[in-house]
């Protein structure tokens, strides 16, 4: 621990205050530079020797808003990752002088105002449309939680759940070919539910395999090393035909017993991940193998057919209207983003309003 000198320890204090910037100088490769405009005095923060504080030297020349927009533009976080210095890969710092002999187009005072009220209005409606997406993901969480334990029944139904084991609704397959001679089509499982991906044109020789299993849209395939972690999905149609390993069991689901659209959501539940975490003995770091037999003894209640299905759908519509959100919020990032860089570089002008 280092120990400041005596009259040190007062000057080395620095709060977070209002009307300033903090700069990450040191960080990673990636975060180097990062910024954020601070609105509201924060008298019991303390910051690291890694973040500037950024104060105006005259506050009749420059808006520190309108700063924080230049400094967290795209052009001028690119800047900052390029004059960023360190010989660790996974460290860089950006030294003062550096910084300090960087120029910006700066317009007059009044119209630094009028570009950061701008902008701020998109933010808001950035923020606002982040608060939903929040508020949607957490009520279609606790409503997959309720619909798949039955706590909460879709209308008009009334059958009796009944406790079964997977493998009284899948069937294992395994569609075994040669392996190809020529690039081909991979497929591989994310962790946490968050399905397939693929690897074209996939080079033989990077498999010492003689034998390789091909996937249908629709299967359910695990991966039998992240199981645990909740790598299972449910083969999308642009994976069809893609090969994997034998490390990736697939399944059928049994007609009139098992719903895709049910089981989509079922394999994403902490309670399928707990299960194959049972069923995945060993310690050894993050490699912990799925039993296939323990797998299809995993126990579960489930609905009716018709039920699954009805579950699926309202589960499905939510996943829907979140992810349209999300694109919509991606679409209005994507506007702000560039109304800042012309507004920033001086393309578009603005006439501020008379003070």
């Amino acid at each position: 621990m280092k120990t400041p000198a005596n009259g040190e320890a007062r000057r080395l204090i620095v709060h977070a205050e209002s009307d300033t910037i903090l700069i990450s100088r040191s960080n990673t490769p990636a975060l180097v530079g990062a910024s954020a405009y601070v609105g509201d005095d924060f008298p019991l923060s303390f910051l690291p020797d890694t973040l500037w504080l950024l104060r105006p030297k005259d506050r009749d020349s420059v808006s520190m808003r309108w700063l924080a927009y230049v400094i967290g533009s795209d052009d001028c976080r690119r800047l900052l990752q390029s004059i960023a210095s360190g010989t660790s890969q996974s460290m860089k710092k950006i030294q003062k002088g550096s910084f300090l002999r960087l120029v910006a187009l700066t317009p007059p005072l009044t119209e630094q105002r009028k570009i950061a009220d701008i902008l701020s209005t998109w933010d808001e409606a950035l923020e606002r449309l982040d608060a939903l997406i929040a508020a949607k993901d957490r009520r279609k969480q606790a409503l997959m939680q309720q619909l798949l334990t039955g706590k909460k029944r879709v209308k008009g139904a009334n059958g009796k759940w009944k406790v079964a084991t997977l493998g009284d609704l899948l069937t294992p397959i395994s569609r075994t070919v040669p392996k190809p001679t020529g690039s081909f089509l991979a497929a591989g499982i994310r962790s946490h539910g968050k399905g397939v991906f693929l690897k074209p044109d996939f080079k033989p020789e990077g498999i010492a395999l003689d034998e390789l299993f091909e996937l249908k849209a629709g299967d359910l395939v695990v991966n039998i090393t992240f199981a645990w972690e909740g790598a299972a999905a449910i083969v999308p149609d642009v994976a069809d035909g893609a090969l994997v390993s034998h490390r990736f069991p697939t399944f059928l689901f049994k007609d009139g017993l098992a719903s895709r659209s049910f089981f989509r959501h079922y394999i994403r539940s902490k309670r399928f991940v707990f299960d194959c975490g049972l069923a995945s003995p060993g310690g050894a770091g993050r490699n912990r193998v799925l039993s296939k037999t323990a797998f299809l003894n995993i126990e579960l209640k489930v609905p009716s057919f018709e039920e699954q299905e009805q579950i699926g759908s309202l589960l499905d519509t939510a996943d829907q209207e979140l992810a349209l959100l999300r694109r919509q919020r991606d679409a209005l990032d994507q506007q702000k983003r560039g109304l800042m860089q012309r507004l920033l570089t001086g393309k578009i002008r603005v006439t501020p309003e008379a003070e």
